[in-house]
């Protein structure tokens, strides 16, 4: 993709908007694996998608992609400031805690996966990746594994898609050594 000048100063205006709106909401959360900032996880899930030639909105969704669900942000505040495509997917990814404790972790997100628009499901793919990578406990990774292998035999996949779930599984057969 190539920007023109003033293509790509409004780019990069508008990633220092989602980053900095994302920064300041996870302020002060840590992540539990490793104990650094939390805000490393979205923008690593954002390098992803990049990586892995995302548009600006899987983009923007990626670093936004935990707010609705670990900060007192609202779809409407996502719609507003970026749009409503980044705020359906981001509530997309907002897990429904109800549904957790009523079917279990495992089988919900399995039956979740399935039914993830192809931006959400791109960005919680990229999500999954950098979770393996980050040294998952066993259980986890086991689990992550299964919900991935679920969803490949369930669902139709953009290639996008099939590379990020190719390379969880890569990253997975990796690190069982």
């Amino acid at each position: 993709m190539y920007l023109r000048e003033d293509e790509l100063e409004d780019f990069e205006e508008i990633y220092r908007k989602v980053n900095d709106f994302a920064t300041e909401r996870h302020k002060g959360q840590v992540r539990k694996a490793t104990g650094e900032d939390y805000i490393n996880h979205p923008k690593s899930v954002q390098k992803i998608i990049d990586a892995y030639g995302g548009d600006r909105d899987l983009i923007h969704i990626a670093v936004l992609h935990d707010t609705l669900e670990d900060t007192e942000t609202t779809w409407d505040e996502i719609a507003e400031l970026f749009n409503e495509r980044v705020a359906d997917a981001v509530s997309e990814l907002t897990n429904d805690k109800k549904k957790i404790e009523k079917l279990g972790k495992e089988p919900y997100m399995s039956g979740h996966l399935i039914e993830l628009s192809d931006d959400a499901l791109t960005v919680k793919l990229a999500d999954m990746l950098h979770n393996v990578l980050d040294r998952p406990k066993e259980g986890q990774k086991e689990r992550m594994f299964r919900n991935i292998s679920y969803l490949l035999e369930n669902r139709e996949l953009t290639e996008i898609q099939q590379d990020l779930a190719d390379a969880f599984i890569s990253e997975y057969d990796r690190s069982k050594g």
